[in-house]
């Protein structure tokens, strides 16, 4: 969504739709579960630790 906004805030675009597919609550749990998700790809530096509140 944010790269939606950004490109037709430049005037890129006329018109664009979009699809809900996760309400506002279902979006921030997704993402409070995502946060605890300990995964380093191969290779990567190590990351510190992210807490959520």
């Amino acid at each position: 969504m944010a790269t939606t906004l950004a490109i037709s805030g430049g005037g890129a675009l006329s018109a664009f739709e979009t699809t809900v597919l996760l309400s506002v609550e279902e979006s921030m749990e997704a993402m409070r579960q995502a946060a605890r998700i300990r995964y380093q790809p191969p290779g990567a530096a190590q990351q510190p630790e992210v807490t959520v509140d």
